[in-house]
């Protein structure tokens, strides 16, 4: 059998293969946020998904919430648990996702990488990350078309979905800055997301909107189970008292790892916009996506209220653009499986856990490091 054949053969294979994982995991219990997923379903069954979404009032911007009310009125209407219709749900956004992907680039050894992380991530822990990646994906391909309006437009669906896109907000507004010399492609473009963002303002009001984000950015943590800096600092603090891993987040962070996590993830990130601001030539559908990461990695690795799910976009971004693809895929899904194996079961917090995370956040600071450093040197040339 030829190379490519076989090759092919064996990514079909594994794509089957995580279409039956995706459905056996549907029996898996996910993470101690599902009692809160259910509770949300409730609010937004009772009250509708405006009102609903009001009386969450978490740190998330609406369209969970609109989701999982499409949800609830699945299951009224054939009769099954929330829980059921919520993992229902999820498997099918995952394979939604996957589908989308396949369509639009055909590489089977990719998709097959990408529905294994979906499938722990979304069917196995349940973590709404997933909700994201159709509209997400969707921005990406039309940005790659030169389509800015639907690229603006389905990116603020994504944002609004949860707030994590946004860090990617300043990479797509630069690839369209730098598109052409004309005006045109990143007026429409903003004018695609501000269209959508003035809808979801005219359904919901401003106030819910700003109070989710201020929620979403004021988080005391240095780290909520994100392996990165702070992670690293705080398990160092907290081993040092004698403090379980289980109660890291309630550390109050010292001054001075606060500016120094936040006055890294500022520079970092600087260095990844400006380096794509500097390109002698037009960013291509590629550059962009490789900038981003960096700075989606700068955010994962460095800023503080990172929770262990938030390398989910840097995974993401790095199977689309192929920048280091199965290490930020194996990362990202053994940063959830420390904590929470593959169905939901809190893993014994002992010492040995807590030298695992710091050497897996050593790790991944080591592997965002050559993005950092080839943006850097972009910027000296």
């Amino acid at each position: 059998m030829p190379r490519p054949v076989q090759e092919q053969s064996q990514s079909l294979a594994l794509v089957v293969l995580g279409l039956f994982v995706g459905a056996a995991l549907l029996q898996a219990k996910g993470t101690v946020d599902m009692p809160t997923w259910i509770a949300w379903m409730s609010h937004v069954r009772g009250a509708g998904p405006v009102e609903g979404y009001r009386l969450i009032n978490a740190d998330y911007p609406p369209g969970c919430a609109l989701i999982l009310y499409v949800l609830t009125r699945m299951a009224d209407r054939f009769g099954i648990p929330d829980l059921e219709a919520l993992k229902l749900g999820l498997l099918g956004c995952t394979w939604l996702s996957t589908a989308i992907y396949w369509l639009w680039t055909r590489r089977l050894d990719r998709v097959a990488m990408l529905l294994f992380a979906l499938t722990l991530s979304a069917v196995g822990l349940a973590y709404l990350d997933v909700f994201v990646v159709p509209t997400l994906l969707g921005a990406i391909w039309a940005l790659s078309k030169g389509r800015s309006a639907t690229a603006g437009a389905l990116f603020a669906v994504a944002a609004l979905t949860k707030w994590q896109p946004l860090i990617l907000g300043p990479f797509l507004a630069l690839r369209l800055l730098r598109e052409s010399p004309s005006w045109r492609p990143s007026a429409r473009g903003a004018a695609g997301g501000a269209g959508v963002v003035a809808f979801a303002i005219a359904i919901y009001g401003h106030a819910p909107l700003v109070d989710a984000w201020r929620a979403a950015t004021s988080h005391a943590a240095l780290s909520f189970q994100g392996l990165n800096l702070g992670w690293i600092i705080q398990t160092l603090i907290a081993l040092h008292r004698g403090i379980p891993v289980e109660s890291y987040v309630v550390i109050a962070p010292p001054e001075w790892a606060v500016i120094v996590c936040r006055g890294a993830f500022v520079l970092f990130y600087g260095i990844c916009c400006a380096s794509l601001w500097r390109r002698r030539a037009a960013p291509d559908a590629n550059a962009w996506l490789v900038a981003g990461l960096g700075g989606i990695l700068a955010y994962a690795m460095f800023n503080i209220g990172v929770h262990e799910n938030h390398l989910f976009i840097a995974m993401l971004l790095a199977i689309v653009s192929g920048t280091a693809a199965p290490f930020w895929t194996v990362l990202a899904s053994i940063s959830l499986a420390l904590f929470y194996g593959i169905e939901g079961a809190w893993q014994t917090p002992v010492r040995h856990l807590a030298a695992a995370s710091v050497g897996i956040a050593l790790v991944a600071l080591a592997g965002a490091a050559p993005l950092w450093w080839n943006a850097a040197r972009k910027l000296r040339n």
